[in-house]
């Protein structure tokens, strides 16, 4: 992916407040995501992985 910008006619004109609040609440998700699979890799660190026995599938 190309971190240039895209060519003005290609772009979409602004999407308004609707736009907005969409990008926010997809900003907002993402940050949840990542703060979850820290955790995740937190614990891994200190605790090293589990049994597989102890796992479920």
């Amino acid at each position: 992916m190309s971190e240039q910008p895209c060519p003005r006619r290609h772009r979409r004109p602004a999407a308004g407040a609707r736009g907005r609040r969409a990008v926010r609440a997809y900003a907002a998700k993402t940050r949840a995501d990542a703060d979850r699979f820290a955790a995740v890799l937190e614990d891994i660190a200190t605790n090293g992985l589990p049994d597989p026995e102890q796992c479920t599938p």
